[in-house]
């Protein structure tokens, strides 16, 4: 975890942070009927990260982007359905997520790219092409 603000550094509020840093990270989940859509999200502002999440919060800061990434940031479930980071590259951050409860074949928008869940709980990214072919079969 990371430690309050040391001394010396002045207090930065939520607002400030939202409105005035850049949002490096999100992950846009739809908890369905009930369950409700929400983003959990980390800013970066004035050198440090800050994170912003409907089970946690706002905390920070943080020193680094992995400092604020956390399981919340870092989690697939079926619930998840887009997950943008503009620090690390797509394969960055697959390499940091961790899939749970979420069902093989379970597509996430990942930096703009599709990518689904397998049997073993991976996830690999979705073939274009496969998609192309299937619709041509239909017909």
């Amino acid at each position: 975890m990371h430690e309050k603000e040391e001394e010396g550094e002045e207090e930065v509020s939520e607002q400030e942070v939202m409105s005035k840093g850049t949002r490096v990270h999100y992950v846009f989940w739809d908890g369905g009927p009930g369950g409700g859509a929400q983003y959990d999200e980390i800013y970066h502002y004035q050198g440090k990260y800050w994170t912003q999440s409907y089970a946690s919060g706002f905390e920070g800061p943080y020193d680094t982007m992995d400092e604020a990434l956390s399981g919340e940031f870092l989690g697939v479930s079926n619930a998840v359905e887009r997950i943008e980071n503009d620090e690390l590259s797509t394969r960055e951050l697959v390499d940091r997520l961790t899939v749970h409860g979420a069902d093989p074949g379970h597509v996430v928008e990942i930096n703009d790219e599709e990518w689904e869940v397998q049997e073993d709980g991976t996830l690999a990214p979705v073939d274009p092409d496969d998609s192309d072919s299937s619709k041509d079969d239909d017909e």
